[in-house]
């Protein structure tokens, strides 16, 4: 049977990295695209691999592949895969009396009471159970009764269970802290915990 020569190349998908050494059957990595040149014998077939690493900075993009191959005088696109990444839940905070507008890096005053707000947003592709703890700040008290969405105080800590937050869908709970009368130059600083199925994160500090 005749030979044909094949080329195949894969343009290393935005937003992650090429893992060196990784492409087989003799695939060479330059400037971002995997390219292998093969002869194959009519009748059989070809399959190359490579890995790449999603970059540590990826929050909530999609990766998208494909490949170009080119047999003989035909040229081909292979079809595209498609994987959703997580989105990094967000904290911020507002006085109480107003919402809209973040305080965050403001100074507050004792007796002010503080409204924290969590935002998850799923942008996985599919349903998540999400689980969000947060743990009252030092120099403030917990204003009962404050947690939005069924949030459970126990211990100093709020935690809320959503078991399904389905693709696409924003899940964001808010409860509200007293700042301590003795408050004396301190910073208040708060960060949440967010697990999503099995994904863990911790969002910005406020």
């Amino acid at each position: 049977g005749e030979e044909q020569d094949v080329t195949i190349t894969d343009s290393i998908p935005k937003y992650t990295t090429y893992v060196q050494g990784s492409a087989d059957n003799g695939g060479v990595e330059a400037n971002g695209v995997v390219t292998w040149n093969k002869k194959v014998a009519k009748g059989d077939s070809l399959t190359v691999t490579f890995k790449v690493k999603v970059n540590d900075d990826v929050n909530g993009q999609k990766i998208l592949n494909k490949a170009n191959v080119v047999d003989g005088n035909n040229k081909f696109d292979t079809n595209e895969t498609t994987n959703p990444t997580s989105t990094k839940p967000k904290k911020d905070v507002f006085d109480s009396k107003d919402d809209k507008i973040s305080i965050d890096g403001n100074e507050v005053k004792a007796g002010q009471e503080l409204l924290y707000k969590v935002t998850y947003k799923n942008t996985t592709g599919k349903d998540q159970k999400v689980v969000i703890k947060d743990k009252i700040p030092e120099h403030t008290t917990y204003v009962k009764g404050s947690a939005s969405n069924k949030g459970v105080y126990k211990d100093g800590e709020i935690t809320w269970t959503k078991e399904k937050v389905a693709d696409g869908e924003t899940f964001e709970v808010t409860f509200k802290v007293k700042v301590k009368d003795d408050v004396n130059g301190e910073t208040i600083k708060n960060k949440a915990n967010v697990l999503e199925g099995n994904n863990k994160f911790e969002t910005n500090e406020t």
